[in-house]
């Protein structure tokens, strides 16, 4: 006991230095049912989470199985590749320092499935796996099924594991050792309810099942840089698994990249009309502004998507005070809040199709196909794209996918039915030397008010 309570009062310790430090927010979720892209709404519109990038899963009705990762905009500016291996397995790849940082998120097939595909799993995590450098960092987390139970594996699993080992479990160890992989949340001696990440349908207060099954592993080389990792049982998610959070201390580095703001046409401003008409404006919108203002900041919720009302952010905040402790009333509004998401989300559709209704007929084109963008999603939807060589492998580093797009463009281009004999070559050049008047006639010949060249002189 007094061991445990020591161990405590340092990651506590531990705990208080990283709040100092700026925190950045990445969820990863498994999609394995229709209903989760409800989940993900509501977890965008309680942290303000808009980045999605996930793999739809199969191809099947009900699109079982993909993953995704949630993550906030500031993280966003720092991811510099997301693949989408597939239906169970995606890689994002993180800009950080000292090196980068590489998830590879998975959701492993269930009990009832075959060995053969735990095993065509595993040789595609080892594949990504190849692909990555081992002096990064290099994390595998999701759902594994698999219960690597109590009892110590030197460098692998921690003293603090739960239940009893099974054959996947076995498994997992084994992916472990091969691939110098440590088990992050068998390592932080903590209560039982912070361990266990799910809870079985049987489970009840006579009959207690819970497990153990979701891991986050990391490279040993790197394993001092979590701080701490441990489950929120209380957490409001409609879901048998329980969020399963690590604290990582590292620092992120942002990718350079050129913004060039867009230039004024300030010689306008010599018009007086202009001028005025400019100066009006400003105004009219600065006490609109200060008049709005003075009512903005008594609202407690704040909606994140367009079709939100309040009443539903209501009813979620009331939802969150049954969690763990009336699951009937809990249940009974979480399905008044997914008919109330419904309706909103009718109205809203309905709304928007009227407006683009008025658009079409007013023939006004351009604000129509923008209207339509933005009311289907193009706009905020994520792509992830995947190259491969000629024999189907995904390419990872970034100078493999150069040299692929070289190889690729010169067999675009070549022509073989060209005559390739040799011409004759010309002198082109004049032997009379340009004069200084010459290149000033040039000069004035040319326009006013071009685009600037790099040096930003017009």
């Amino acid at each position: 006991m007094k061991s445990r309570t020591k161990l405590n009062k340092q990651q506590q310790q531990q705990n208080n230095k990283i709040k100092t430090k700026q925190n950045h927010t990445l969820i990863t979720i498994i999609q394995r049912q229709q209903t989760d892209e409800k989940f993900c709404e509501n977890l965008r519109v309680h942290m303000g989470l808009n980045d999605l990038n996930e793999n739809e899963g199969n191809n099947t009705s009900t699109h079982r199985n993909g993953v995704g990762i949630i993550a906030t905009d500031k993280i966003i500016d720092y991811v510099t590749e997301c693949v989408s291996y597939s239906d169970r397995i995606m890689l994002m790849k993180i800009n950080a320092k000292p090196v980068k940082l590489n998830i590879i998120q998975i959701y492993a097939p269930t009990a009832d499935s075959s060995e053969d595909e735990i095993e065509e799993l595993y040789e595609q995590i080892n594949y990504l796996m190849k692909q990555l450098k081992p002096h990064e960092i290099n994390m595998v987390i999701g759902d594994f099924n698999a219960k690597v139970g109590a009892g110590r594996v030197d460098g692998i699993v921690g003293p603090f594991a739960l239940g009893l080992r099974n054959e996947r479990g076995d498994r997992l160890i084994q992916f472990c050792q091969e691939q110098k992989l440590k088990i992050t949340n068998t390592w932080f001696c903590l209560p039982y309810r912070r361990l266990y990440t799910w809870t079985s349908p049987q489970h009840s207060r006579g009959n207690i099942i819970r497990s153990q099954i979701d891991y986050i592993l990391i490279n040993k080389r790197f394993s001092s840089s979590v701080k701490s990792v441990c489950t929120y049982p209380g957490a409001d998610v409609p879901s048998d698994h329980n969020l399963l959070v690590a604290k990582i201390n590292i620092k992120l580095a942002r990718t350079r990249r050129e913004h060039r703001q867009p230039k004024i046409d300030v010689e306008k401003l010599n018009n007086t009309d202009i001028k005025n008409q400019l100066a009006t404006e400003i105004n009219n919108q600065l006490r609109s502004v200060m008049e709005e203002s003075e009512n903005i900041w008594d609202h407690k919720y704040v909606a994140k998507q367009k079709w939100m009302t309040p009443e539903i952010l209501q009813m979620m905040e009331k939802r969150r005070t049954f969690k763990n402790k009336n699951s009937a009333e809990y249940r009974s509004i979480h399905h008044q809040i997914r008919s109330s998401i419904k309706k909103a989300k009718t109205d809203w559709l309905s709304k928007e199709c009227s407006e683009i209704e008025r658009l079409q007929q007013n023939h006004n084109d351009f604000n129509l196909h923008k209207k339509v963008k933005e009311v289907s999603g193009v706009y905020r939807r994520s792509h992830t794209t995947t190259l491969r060589n000629e024999n189907g492998q995904i390419i990872i580093e970034s100078d493999e996918i150069k040299k692929e797009w070289e190889k690729y463009i010169k067999n675009l281009f070549s022509d073989t039915s060209r005559d390739l004999h040799p011409t004759e070559t010309f002198n082109l050049l004049s032997e009379v030397p340009i004069t200084i008047d010459e290149i000033k006639k040039a000069i004035k010949s040319m326009k006013k008010n071009k685009t600037p060249g790099p040096d930003e002189i017009p």
